[in-house]
């Protein structure tokens, strides 16, 4: 039998149909109008609809914190694995990461957005 880790069953998904970065209430977000149901980190199911990730702070140097807002309102306050990519930034568009598991259900791992010449990656944590 092979291996069944979540990364191993998972096929990855990348929406690149963002509206780009925006600012609500000062502060850094991302957003995309997802077109089927997904789950989030924490494990909570969402319809399909506009997804927006926020960054609220920086949590330590290598963690920081995110306020994520489903289409049928806020969903809670989530922390990041904070990585560099290596793409260029510019080159790189804002991008929000799922896994698509066996269940065949999209689940929210991530995003990535352009900080200077960076690519800053959040990975959000999975409850």
């Amino acid at each position: 039998m092979r291996p069944r880790s979540a990364f191993a069953a998972a096929a990855f998904l990348v929406l690149g149909a963002l509206a780009g970065p925006s600012f609500a209430d000062g502060r850094a977000c991302v957003r995309a109008n997802v077109e089927e149901p997904f789950l989030l980190p924490d494990g909570s199911w969402h319809e399909a609809g506009l997804l927006r990730i926020c960054l609220d702070r920086t949590y330590s140097p290598s963690a920081a914190l995110h306020t994520i807002q489903a289409a049928e309102g806020t969903a809670g306050t989530f922390l990041s694995r904070r990585g560099v990519s290596e793409a260029p930034a510019a080159a790189a568009a804002p991008r929000i990461l799922f896994a698509r598991g066996p269940s065949r259900t999209l689940r929210l791992m991530g995003y990535a957005v352009a900080q200077g010449e960076r690519t800053r990656i959040y990975w959000i944590r999975q409850r």
